[in-house]
């Protein structure tokens, strides 16, 4: 049922119609020699006046148009403003950006807090009616007096959304008597419904009469000043909170200018932090204190805690950050109110909105990216940056061999060229060839084409002797390697290494007892302790010992270096970043100062491309090395482009199991004597 009252405040309205109010829809009787509207009330005029584009703002001059999204309209003498005119207004008069009591500049009635803008009834959170030009096209509900009396009652306002004073209730028996008033006021709102003031270029000229005590305020009133004080304190904590209903557009971005920095600060420090902690992680030979000592773990659970921190520190002040943006972006596009600035209608709204949306989905992409990406890499960045500072750290090298397991008791050969083109500076290139495999019939211990070797230790009867002679104990790797039958020995405590070639005999009445039916695969491992028969020592040599101030050990037969080989056994750690360089290449023209100087740079800087003199390597793939350690080989000819021209080098051949063989042996005591990687190498960040 419509309220008997609708058509004051809507002419000519159908439910369910658009009104589009015109400006010639009030007639020539009731508009004086201005335009400005003859109207009985002052509820009447003020809306004739804006449908006909007449009435104008006091301060800037300008016309409050039929299509406005909001205003300020003062609850005394209830003249209209623009949000940005009378926000200007009360910062200016005060001098203050706190916005102590300032005047109305109509009635000159004292305001406190800040002018919220929104529509007739102050509510902010309506989208304009196009009912009334400046309605929420809600119900007023304004609380009202219905006179001066001892007892008036309370009543609400029934009528929607208006421009004015609200419709008067009488007042009736209860009311009691009048209650006296002082001279010059005025009871009721009579004034309002007189024919109005003379105008100066379509503005009301109010009375000097018409004071902050002409009226008794009401109870809402009252209400709006408490309102305006409280407004005032959550614009000052307003930053601190996460949002707050009553912000305007410029109190947004100072809370967004006040969190970025503080979030752009921390996160920019466990950035540093995060690349300070995978550079460690990721250079041990640079780093071999922190290696080694027990910071590593301590790290990790200060990693822990800190991510957790971050995580919910960026969630909370991200999302502060996202809101305000939010709440702003859409307050330029017209989709809510603005507490500051005019918010008229705005053409193509609908495609406003989708911007909106489709900005807020990319600053929700952002907080993620912020609130989850970093305090992941800072609990998981270095095992994931391990992952790909290994990635392709062996192309160009033609054999890998895998060391997984430090319990195996074999290792396999595997002849697998890696990438065949070129590199840019420098280049190589694989040259094709491989060894011979023997054949099935000849005792081939895999369907995979590799050489497999056992490895044994063998104890002398004397081993305990302290001037033990050369291997009086010592480790043993056998197999076939290019066609032959080999054994390689090494003697660990004299540094010396031997290789004894022979020859593969099988009875083939009791072949069985010469297979090993192996842990580690599905198909029969050869025994070459008794398989290979007739051994002659063809080869033999050391390395040199190494020590704190002598980390480097050489191979002087086979003209090999290994850089910081006695960190190998010292912590697993460092075992996926040893490498094994030819003496001589790439050296040719340096005076001795210039190699020494050249090796000690080279060695100590890993890097993961290969250099011409670089013949084997370890490395570690996966996520945090899980995958197990490995080694890669040229043992083939490979070629180098060098300064424009292409060279040729040889490579390891036979020479390769020794280095190789060290390696295998050295982590196999290295977990059967000193108990060492019985359950992998416990290192975070490292699986080998």
């Amino acid at each position: 049922m419509i309220s008997p009252i609708l058509p004051l405040y809507i002419p000519s309205w159908v439910p369910g119609s658009r009104q589009e109010p015109s400006r010639q829809s009030v007639e020539l009787a009731s508009i004086d020699a201005n335009g400005m509207s003859n109207a009985p009330n002052l509820r009447t005029r003020i809306k004739e006046d804006i449908e006909n584009g007449v009435y104008d703002c006091p301060i800037c001059h300008e016309p409050i148009g039929p299509d406005v999204g909001e205003l300020w309209a003062c609850n005394c003498c209830y003249q209209a403003y623009h949000p940005s005119c009378i926000h200007n207004w009360a910062q200016t008069s005060t001098n203050s950006s706190e916005y102590p009591p300032w005047q109305c500049p109509t009635c000159k009635k004292s305001h406190i807090g800040y002018p919220q803008a929104g529509c007739w009834c102050r509510r902010r959170d309506s989208i304009p009616s196009v009912v009334i030009a400046g309605s929420c096209g809600r119900s007023c509900s304004k609380e009202n007096l219905c006179g001066t009396r001892v007892n008036c009652v309370t009543y609400t306002c029934p009528s929607i959304c208006h421009p004015g004073p609200c419709i008067p209730k009488e007042c009736t028996e209860q009311c009691g008597r009048e209650r006296p008033q002082p001279p010059g006021s005025m009871a009721g709102d009579s004034r309002f419904n007189s024919p109005p003031p003379a105008l100066t270029r379509g503005h009301p000229v109010i009375s000097s009469n018409i004071t902050n005590n002409a009226y008794r305020p009401s109870r809402r009133s009252i209400g709006s000043i408490y309102e305006g004080r409280a407004n005032i304190r959550q614009q000052r904590r307003g930053r601190f909170a996460l949002v707050n209903n009553n912000d305007n557009s410029e109190i947004l971005m100072n809370d967004v200018f006040y969190h970025i920095p503080a979030l752009f600060f921390i996160n920019v420090l466990v950035l540093v932090w995060i690349q300070s902690r995978t550079r460690r992680y990721l250079l041990p030979l640079s780093y071999q204190q922190f290696t080694e000592g027990n910071f590593r773990e301590t790290e990790q659970l200060l990693c822990l805690g800190a991510g957790a921190i971050l995580f919910l520190f960026n969630t909370v002040s991200g999302a502060s950050i996202l809101v305000r943006l939010d709440l702003r972006l859409r307050m330029k596009l017209g989709l809510i109110p603005n507490r500051t600035g005019m918010t008229p209608d705005i053409p193509r709204k609908s495609i406003k909105i989708a911007i909106s949306r489709a900005l807020f989905f990319i600053y929700c992409i952002m907080l993620a990216y912020i609130s989850i990406l970093i305090p992941c890499m800072l609990c998981l960045g270095p095992g994931y940056f391990r992952r790909i500072q290994m990635e392709g750290t062996c192309d160009g090298f033609d054999t890998r061999i895998k060391l997984y397991n430090p319990d195996a008791n074999y290792f396999g050969l595997q002849n697998k060229t890696t990438k065949q083109e070129k590199f840019v500076g420098p280049a190589y290139t694989q040259t094709p060839g491989r060894y011979d495999y023997p054949s099935p019939e000849d005792y081939e211990s895999y369907k995979f084409g590799i050489d497999l070797f056992n490895i044994t230790k063998i104890n002398s009867a004397n081993s305990s002797s302290s001037n033990r002679k050369s291997f009086g104990e010592y480790w043993r790797i056998m197999g076939i390697y290019g066609g032959k039958a080999l054994h390689v020995d090494f003697d660990l405590l004299q540094h010396s290494w031997r290789i004894s070639e022979g020859s593969i005999v099988v009875d083939g009445r009791n072949s069985s007892r010469y297979k090993h039916h192996g842990q580690f695969t599905n198909f029969s491992i050869p025994n070459f302790a008794t398989a290979i028969r007739n051994l002659t020592q063809v080869r033999n040599g050391t390395w040199t010992r190494t020590d704190e101030n002598n980390h480097h050990t050489l191979f002087p037969e086979l003209k090999l270096h290994i850089p910081y080989w006695y960190l190998f056994d010292k912590h697993c750690a460092y075992q996926s970043y040893m490498r094994v360089f030819k003496e001589g290449v790439g050296e040719e023209g340096l005076s001795r100062k210039q190699i020494v100087q050249r090796r000690e740079w080279e060695w100590k800087r890993w890097r993961k491309e290969s250099r011409q003199e670089e013949v084997l390597r370890t490395a570690s793939f996966g996520y945090g090395g899980n995958v197990g350690l490995e080694v890669c080989a040229r043992r083939n000819e490979y070629t180098w482009e060098r300064r424009g021209k292409i060279e040729r080098q040889e490579g390891m051949g036979d020479d390769l199991l020794v280095p190789l063989g060290l390696m295998a042996v050295v982590r196999k005591s290295m977990r059967e004597e000193r108990g060492v990687l019985s359950h992998g190498c416990k290192w975070p960040g490292s699986t080998l």
